[in-house]
């Protein structure tokens, strides 16, 4: 049996794991980042490959709460649906926090995404990736990759927003049509078996 790894997100107050050993990257803290960030490259915390699905987990303490109004959500909600992407950007425009939020996971999504099939494919080198992980990642290409954003400081019904925004924008990117985006409150990931423990939301 694989050794059992934990990964410690300080910022966000959560624990994320466990997770095999031979099937976890931790990609921010890896050299492959860190040498990549001379071109200011943002990653997410870590990549796993679990039940042959390739998944990137980005964390997070908190969500921008302006969309919570329901005409709001209602209204994002009508236009993601028609695919009305000005209406969208218009209204999202007038929301605090929410683009330069929702465009910063995205880039970090997709800047890893692409690192990590650069290194399984051979056109990158890397100093951290185990060949084991790199064949395991070259053989579930063919499956959706998932983007997973956990938010500790968060309810389930806070989160269908930033899901819905992130979806949308990722439309802008090629590519991209075949990948999955999940949102979920830090009770929903340690449910699924990708949280250990977190901070408890305080009681409002």
């Amino acid at each position: 049996m694989a050794e059992q790894i934990y990964r410690e997100e300080t910022g966000s107050g959560i624990v994320l794991g466990p997770f095999d050993q031979d099937g976890f990257y931790n990609i921010e803290n890896s050299k492959d980042v860190r040498i990549s960030r001379k071109e200011h490259l943002k990653s997410v915390e870590c990549v796993v490959i679990r039940n042959d699905e390739l998944l990137l987990i980005e964390a997070k303490k908190t969500a921008p709460k302006e969309l919570s109004a329901e005409r709001k959500k209602e209204r994002l909600a009508e236009m993601i649906k028609a695919g009305n992407l000005k209406e969208y950007e218009e209204l999202i425009k007038s929301v605090k926090m929410v683009p330069s939020y929702v465009s910063d996971i995205c880039e970090k999504f997709i800047l890893s995404l692409c690192l990590v099939l650069s290194i399984a494919e051979g056109r990158m080198q890397s100093e951290d990736m185990p060949p084991e992980l790199r064949e395991k990642i070259r053989n579930v290409c063919g499956q959706k990759p998932i983007f997973v954003l956990v938010i500790t400081q968060s309810k389930a019904d806070w989160v269908c927003h930033i899901q819905d925004a992130l979806n949308l924008s990722l439309r802008k990117f090629e590519k991209t049509n075949h990948i999955k985006v999940i949102v979920l409150t830090a009770e929903q990931a340690k449910s699924k078996g990708l949280v250990h423990t977190f901070t408890p939301m305080p009681v409002s």
